[in-house]
């Protein structure tokens, strides 16, 4: 797991993500665990940047094919965004949320 902090451009915090990394297995070598970011800073880009930002790390990752992330039926931002960088919903629930993936490679 890999945990990390959003900041606005004063060196605020305004969110978090973390990720999950196991390269050895064959369906997905990452999982984003969480995206949150604080309900006074949404709408501001700074969910895009996080994700934007954790993809170049991955990107840049030879051993990572495949991103996936999950997300509750209901949030049709977080649906938007996803799909605009890329990441395609696979039909499978995981924990009562949607299932999308990224393929890297």
């Amino acid at each position: 797991m890999y945990p990390f902090g959003i900041y606005d451009d004063d060196g605020a915090p305004v969110g978090f993500l973390m990720y999950g990394c196991n390269l050895t297995y064959a369906k997905m070598q990452v999982f984003i665990i969480r995206l949150m970011v604080d309900e006074k800073q949404q709408g501001k880009g700074y969910g895009r940047f996080g994700v934007t930002w954790m993809l170049e790390r991955f990107r840049s990752d030879e051993r990572v094919k495949t991103v996936g992330i999950s997300y509750g039926p209901e949030n049709e931002v977080g649906r938007k965004l996803y799909a605009s960088l890329g990441f395609v919903e696979t039909g499978e629930m995981i924990d009562q949320e949607v299932l999308a993936v990224l393929r890297l490679r």
